[in-house]
């Protein structure tokens, strides 16, 4: 049997970003979570890692607020979740990235950017923002008056990430960020997320299918089946395994 590792320590406060605590969910009358749960520290990238219907994205949703738990709990930064829904979410400083459609294709670069801060009031607080979002990627502001749906996948991925940013993201719920891009460009996209996990603090949690993609950046894994955490251990744990079939 697999058995889970204990968890690390919490960050320097005491206090996790995010804790999901024996969250369930249904479909109808199907249930596709069951008794979930994970912990996040900021600054720390966790991977929850599993194949094609595992659950992972009911369970982004389930965390964001797009679906209802019919057990369990969810906290940010200690906060308990209970009645969020995705713009409560957004504006407390937690942000979902869907692995289909990441942004808006048929508005201009800038425009995507400008709704990435759509719950931000402050003119000057998105002007900041904005200048951060294109001194890490000068190309969104390049071609800030095209339309979004001209940038190529590794492209649009990138502005994902700057929506991200734009609204103020502390937490980022990343589903399936290497689909459809290149071995090359999934590889850079990762390392600008590690880099912001750790220059800025923010947590992540990354779900993929893609194993040898993930833990590189990742600090710690859980791997999903059926919907179910079966494993979770420290990604250097599992970089030394052999393979993940019996995971999958």
């Amino acid at each position: 049997m697999l058995e889970t590792t204990t968890h690390p320590p919490a960050g320097p406060t005491g206090t996790a970003l995010l804790t999901v605590d024996g969250i369930a969910a249904d479909y109808g009358k199907r249930r596709v979570l069951h008794d979930v749960s994970l912990r996040v520290d900021p600054g720390e990238i966790v991977s929850v890692l599993g194949h094609n219907g595992a659950g992972k994205t009911t369970m982004l949703k389930a965390i964001f607020g797009a679906m209802p738990l019919r057990a369990g709990s969810v906290s940010f930064d200690g906060q308990p979740m209970a009645g969020w829904n995705t713009t409560t979410c957004v504006r407390s400083g937690i942000s979902f990235t869907p692995a289909e459609a990441p942004i808006f294709r048929e508005l201009t670069i800038g425009e995507n950017l400008e709704l990435g801060a759509f719950t931000v009031g402050d003119a000057a607080v998105q002007e900041q923002r904005l200048a951060r979002v294109h001194h890490m990627f000068p190309l969104l502001k390049e071609r800030a008056g095209e339309q979004a749906g001209t940038l190529s996948g590794g492209q649009q991925r990138t502005l994902s990430i700057g929506l991200a940013l734009m609204s103020g993201a502390r937490l980022m719920l990343l589903d399936e960020p290497s689909l459809g891009i290149a071995p090359s460009l999934v590889q850079d996209l990762f390392a600008r997320i590690r880099e912001l996990s750790d220059s800025e603090g923010l947590g992540v949690v990354l779900v993929e299918q893609n194993v040898r993609a993930a833990l590189p950046i990742a600090d710690r894994v859980y791997y999903m089946r059926a919907g179910r955490m079966i494993l979770e251990e420290t990604a250097e744990e599992s970089s030394r395994r052999s393979d993940w079939w019996e995971l999958f």
